[in-house]
Order: structure tokens, then C-alpha cells, then sequence
């Protein structure tokens, strides 16, 4: 998606550690220049938590920063 401006280019990397009842994850993104995104996040059961900074330095006249919540729900249909 985009953040503030599209990025020409993008280097991303991530782990995830699989728990017993979910899993926690961890990724840092970066346009290498002045823009980055290191978030993380954790699944348990059917909730999924994430956190994020985000940076994406100047755009415009005005630089981009702050943080990124998410909540998803799984529903599963049998």
C-alpha cells in the first residue's frame, strides 16, 4: 500500500516465531533513503495485534512519521 507517497524502491525483512497457541512477528521495511517502517505483531487464536513506527521523511513540504495500529479478527466457516 502506500504511505504518504509511493516508494520507487523497497527492501523488506521479516521473521516469525510460531507459539503454541499463535505466533510473534517482527519486520522492518525501508525504501533505502529516508523512509522506514519497523513493526511487529502477535497472533493469538483468531486475534491479530500489530504495532508499527513508521518514517517517510520529506514529502512535499512536511515530513511523515508516527504509528501504525492494527486489529484483525479470523472467523473460521466450516
Amino acid at each position: 500500500g502506500e504511505l504518504s507517497g509511493r516508494w520507487g524502491q523497497l527492501l523488506g525483512v521479516g521473521l516469525q516465531q510460531p507459539l503454541p497457541v499463535g505466533a510473534l512477528r517482527l519486520g522492518l521495511s525501508s525504501n533505502l533513503e529516508d523512509g522506514s517502517i519497523l513493526g511487529g505483531g502477535l497472533t493469538l487464536g483468531p486475534v491479530d495485534l500489530g504495532l508499527a513506527r513508521f518514517q517517510n521523511g520529506d514529502v512535499g513540504d512536511s515530513s511523515r512519521r508516527g504509528w501504525i495500529a492494527s486489529f484483525g479478527l479470523s472467523v473460521r466457516v466450516q
